[in-house]
This record gives structure tokens, C-alpha cells and sequence, in this order.
């Protein structure tokens, strides 16, 4: 390899990793918690052999079975970064920015591959190592299947450039197990071959897609292959339906045109006035396209840009025609990746086409650095949203205000921040922040904003949950009692509903009235009972069961429940107390001993670790006079 060959795949290579280095301290948000910092399938070995007979998001909760994703390869790279890098976000951010860099290397590996003369291949990995739409696919960690996806397509394209069969069909193969978006990169290169008369290179790709399709049918155990599946129902005809995948082409191409802003959670219109605006995206979408296929059709047999890089363009794009398959929010900027390397190859291809018939082709490396300095400017700045939770969703409640899921993510990382305060006063404050988001996420009108019945229910439940947690039981009660009776399957409405019966029993207790209390307590457990009949082994609602029972002097009823509440939370302080207290009762005086003591081996660095070692030393003190 030439020196000038080398240096246009190395320069790309580094200048991605350069711009995208400071996302290596970001931590785990948003999906990367569901997927691994609180998935324990992504955090064990035994995933890899699961994730090849089981759909993608199954591996993180049975009830996504709407899911129709299948990702064994993306799954598979994710919980070997999580095993290699003990669980540190910061070692799945290096594979990511490596990822990255291979890509920006496969860019300019298949222009060289198309005949390009090494200084047009460096262009065009440069521009797509600094490409303003890649600040969220490389800055987030639960969008590494996306870089893989786009990685094996294009050292499948370049293998297909060489005639080689057996790196061709492996290389789809893995692309196709990475991410759904490489379909259409897959159908791309059966057009090339057919295009360019190489039938044979049909074969391997042929085999490829059987076996997706083989490993498909056995994880969806069903004919289709899960490709039926709706992931969102937009409640859209078909015609409006299409209209959808039109405006999303012609969205995507106006933001790898102008990448810029970045949002996060853009929401979809559902009225009348989203509708109309957009069919002129459609309009432009469907226009560009067709334009773009009669050129690709007519023109790419003697032309290579528009063969690969043009092909790639809109190959990349062909997920969004399945609108149903988009979820809740179809535009999103890490589904621009695999596409910009097609746009980065034509960019180029076009570049030197009018500097040569200019006659000044020097001023190539001038038009790119011009193009790449505000798109790297673009990528940097949007990458450092993702660096945290709170500076994400602070900043999605901004960009995205008619998006659920900003206010409601903020919400929840406040509860969090508030239950883990021993400050009043930050628990208020708190608090307080999350009611304000809650209120503003049910505030939007899902006449007007797609709005999913999960995300509004976490919206009721978040408010409960924060009312809750101010002391507002009543308030909490009826924000419950409102979701149970639209959601009737909602084991955490039902949950909430018990808690706040457990506290206002209390209070009566508090007020001398043990017969209202004891009613309380009643109804307590006979929300527990629902909530746990729609959700078999909930943590809080067993704790709580036990709690409800010992107060109403079911100690052996409630021991069993105890039990099973420290073997699910062994970290829980008042689980321990509780169960100590109940073996204590029964007379069990060893078993409640032993019982703060595996607490404390568990949590030596709790807070009250002091007040419970202080604990047992008063029970082996006097355990001689307690009865055995």
C-alpha cells in the first residue's frame, strides 16, 4: 500500500476519533440503562447464546413482544462491553469513538475500491468522520448496533467491488445481525451485482439473507419473521401513511444537508396542520428519490459514485418506508448514519465533478474544509448533550417541549435525586422539579402530538409518584385511582394506590384511631394482591404486603413475604428491620441476629451501618436471657 493510500484511510480515522473524544467521561442515559446498567441479561455472558434466539428488546423485558428488532451481532457487542469494561460506561464510549473511526476508514477503503484516486477517497472519509448528523449515534452508547450495521455494509460493498464471495456474504450477514438498517444496503449490493452483470456475487448475498431470515423465524417463531410487527400505531391510513415516508426522506435529506439543530424526541403531529406540512417534505422526498433512482438506473454503470455512493444514500433510507416500524418518534439522527456514508461519497463525487470542469481541481481540499468545519462544530456541540441525564433531558425539555419523553425522563432522574437526599430541603426542591415536569408532560394534547398510552401512563404515574413523595397521599391516591381505572392492567398504579392506603393508615394510627387504620391496612393489601396478580413478583409490592400485614399482627403471614422482600433487596435497610422484627416476634431470635448481619456484609458502607452494628451488639449482649 502507497503512503498517499495510507494516509487517506489513517487521516478520517483520526480526525473522528479526535472530535468525538470528550463523550469518553459520558455515562449511561436513557436506553443504556433499560439495556444494560440495569439489565442483568446484558450483564452476563449467557446473553450472546440468548440474544440469537430471542428478539432485541425481549432480552430486556418479555412484555416488548411488539418489538419486531432482532439483533443478535448489536446485542452481542454490548455485553462484551459491558464484561471487558466491568460495567464502566467509558470502555463502551471507546468502542463506540473506535467504531466510528473504522467507519470513516470504510468510507474512504471503498472510494479507493471504486477506482478514486487516493486524495478523494481521504475527502470523503474526512467529511464523513466529521459529519454533523453522527452526534448522537456516536455520543450514545445503545446506538452502537447503528455503527455496526454501517461498518460491515461497507466493507461488504468494498468486498463486492473485489469479487470477493465468501467476505461479501459474511460481512451482509453481520450487518444484517447488527441492525435492520442494513437491509436495504443488502438489496443495494444485490442490485450492484445484477447491475454490473456479476451473478454469481448474488449467491453469497442470497445465502446471507436466507440465513437472517432462518434465525428470524426461529426467535420470532413465526413465518414472518417479525416483520409484521408495529412497534407504534401512528393512527394513520395508508395513504397518510406513505405520505410519512416521503416527508421522512425528504427530512433526513435536509439535515445531512444542514445539520442543524440537534433534538432529541422530535415529536410527530397528528392534526390537520402536521399533515399538511408534512406533504411538502413528501413532495420534495418523493421528488429526489425518483430523480435519484432514474439517474442511479440509467447512469450507474459508468459511473461508480453514483453505483456505491448514491445507491448507499437512499439504501440507507429504505428502513423509513416501513413507518410502522419507527416508533413513537421516526425522525431520529442516529438512523442518518449508515446514509451519510453515501452522502459523503456523492458530496465528493460532485465536489470534483465541478472543480474539474472549472479546471481547478486544487480547490477540492478548500470546498471540504469548508464543508467539514461547521459540520464538525455541529457534531461536537451535539454530542456534549448526551454527556449525562440531567444535562439530556434538561435540554430535550427545551429542544423537544411537545415531546412526553424529556419531561418525563427529567422527572423520573429528580425522584431519583430526591429519594436519595437525606437533605429536607433537597428533597423538596426535588420534588418539587419533578412535579413541574410531570404536569408539563401531561399537559401536552395528544390531539395534536403522538402521544402513546405507555408514556402517558408513566406521565400519571410519575405525578402520583411525585405527590407521594411531598406527603400529598390524597392528592397521590386520586392521581393513582384516575390511572388504574384507564390503565386496568397497572400493577405500579395499583402499587401506588396500596402505598398511599399504607401511609394514611399510618397516619390514623398517628391520630389514635386504630380502627380506620386497620381498614387502611386492609386496603392496602388488597391493592398489593392486584398489583401483584398483574406483575408475579414485584419487589416493592411484597415489601409492602409484609409491611401491611405485620401492622395488622399477621406476623406469620407476613414472615414468607419478608423473606423473599431481603432476598430482592438485600440492600434495603427497612426490609431488614422488618424481617428482623418479624423473626423477633416468632420468637426467632438467631435468624433476626443473622439477618442484620448479612445485611451488614452486604452494605458495609450504608449509612446507618453504625445504628445496626450497635444493634446486634445489644442482642448478643443480652442473648443469653432471650428465649431461644
Amino acid at each position: 500500500m502507497t503512503s498517499a493510500r495510507l494516509y487517506a484511510l489513517l487521516f478520517p480515522a483520526l480526525l473522528g476519533c479526535a472530535l468525538f473524544l470528550s463523550v469518553l467521561p459520558g455515562e449511561f442515559v436513557y436506553d443504556d440503562r433499560s439495556l444494560l446498567s440495569l439489565n442483568p441479561n446484558f450483564q452476563d455472558w449467557s446473553v450472546v447464546l440468548k440474544a440469537f434466539t430471542t428478539p432485541y428488546w425481549e432480552l430486556v423485558d418479555a412484555e416488548r413482544f411488539s418489538s419486531g428488532f432482532y439483533r443478535p451481532i448489536g446485542a452481542t457487542v454490548l455485553a462484551t462491553g459491558w464484561q471487558l469494561g466491568s460495567g464502566d460506561p467509558l470502555f463502551l464510549h471507546g468502542i463506540s469513538i473506535l467504531l466510528h473511526a473504522a467507519c470513516s476508514m470504510a468510507v474512504a477503503a471503498l472510494a479507493l475500491s471504486m477506482g478514486w484516486r487516493p486524495l478523494l477517497a481521504g475527502c470523503a472519509g474526512v467529511l464523513f468522520a466529521l459529519s454533523g448528523v453522527h452526534a448522537e449515534p456516536v455520543a450514545w452508547i445503545s446506538a452502537i448496533p447503528d455503527l455496526l450495521a454501517t461498518l460491515f455494509c461497507l466493507l461488504g460493498l468494498r468486498a463486492l467491488a473485489h469479487d470477493r464471495m465468501l467476505q461479501l456474504g459474511i460481512f451482509f450477514l453481520l450487518a444484517m445481525l447488527s441492525k435492520e438498517a442494513a437491509f436495504g444496503a443488502w438489496a443495494l449490493a444485490i442490485g450492484i451485482a445484477g447491475m454490473k452483470g456479476k451473478w454469481k456475487m448474488v449467491l453469497p448475498l442470497a445465502v446471507a439473507g436466507l440465513a437472517v431470515y432462518v434465525l428470524r423465524v426461529n426467535a420470532f417463531e413465526s413465518a414472518v419473521a417479525g416483520f409484521d410487527r408495529v412497534n407504534t400505531h401512528h393512527g394513520f391510513d395508508g395513504q397518510e401513511q406513505f405520505v410519512l415516508s416521503l416527508s421522512l426522506i425528504g427530512d433526513y435529506l435536509k439535515f445531512l444537508v444542514w445539520p442543524w439543530p440537534h433534538a432529541p424526541f422530535r415529536p410527530l403531529r397528528v392534526d390537520a396542520a402536521g399533515m399538511d406540512a408534512r406533504l411538502i417534505s413528501a413532495v420534495m422526498g418523493g421528488v429526489i428519490t425518483l430523480l435519484a433512482g432514474l439517474f442511479w438506473l440509467l447512469k450507474s454503470r459508468r459511473h461508480p459514485t453514483a453505483l456505491f455512493g448514491l445507491g448507499l444514500l437512499f439504501a440507507g433510507l429504505v428502513p423509513v418506508l416501513n413507518s410502522n416500524a419507527l416508533g413513537q418518534y421516526p425522525f431520529e439522527e442516529r438512523f442518518l448514519y449508515l446514509p451519510s456514508a453515501g452522502f459523503a461519497l456523492v458530496l465528493v463525487g460532485l465536489l470534483h465533478w465541478l472543480a474539474c470542469r472549472v479546471k481547478q481541481e486544487k480547490l477540492l481540499p478548500i470546498a471540504v474544509t469548508l464543508i467539514a468545519v461547521p459540520n464538525a462544530l455541529s457534531a461536537w456541540s451535539g454530542s456534549q448533550h448526551w454527556q449525562n441525564e440531567e444535562t439530556l433531558f434538561s435540554w430535550a425539555q427545551v429542544a423537544s417541549p411537545g415531546a412526553m419523553t424529556g419531561h418525563i425522563e427529567y422527572g423520573r432522574l429528580m425522584l431519583e435525586r430526591a429519594q436519595a437526599t437525606n437533605d429536607p430541603l433537597e428533597r423538596d426542591r426535588f420534588t418539587e422539579y419533578a412535579l413541574n415536569a410531570y404536569r408539563r408532560s401531561l399537559e401536552i394534547d395528544p390531539d395534536v402530538i403522538l402521544v402513546t398510552s405507555v408514556e402517558r401512563e408513566k406521565g400519571n404515574l410519575g405525578l402520583g409518584d411525585a405527590l407521594y413523595l411531598s406527603g400529598d397521599f390524597k392528592a397521590a391516591e386520586a392521581v393513582y385511582m384516575q390511572t388504574v381505572e384507564h390503565y386496568r392492567v397497572s400493577p405500579m398504579g395499583f402499587l401506588g394506590l396500596a402505598n398511599c392506603r399504607g401511609q394514611i393508615a399510618m397516619r390514623h394510627l398517628q391520630d389514635g384511631q386504630p380502627t380506620l387504620a386497620d381498614m387502611a391496612f386492609e386496603e392496602a393489601v388488597r391493592h398489593f394482591d392486584t398489583a401483584l396478580d398483574q406483575a408475579p413478583g414485584l419487589p416493592n409490592a411484597i415489601i409492602g404486603k409484609a409491611n401491611a400485614l405485620s401492622q395488622l399482627g399477621y406476623f406469620e403471614q407476613a414472615l414468607p413475604l419478608a423473606e423473599q422482600g431481603f432476598d430482592l433487596a438485600p440492600e434495603r435497610l427497612d426490609v431488614a428491620q422488618l424481617l428482623f422484627t418479624l423473626y423477633f416476634q416468632n420468637q426467632q431470635v438467631e435468624r433476626a441476629t443473622a439477618t442484620l448481619e448479612a445485611f451488614l456484609a452486604r452494605n458495609p458502607e450504608h449509612p446507618q451501618s453504625f445504628v445496626v452494628q450497635q444493634t446486634l451488639d445489644q442482642m448478643r449482649t443480652i442473648g443469653a436471657d432471650l428465649p431461644r
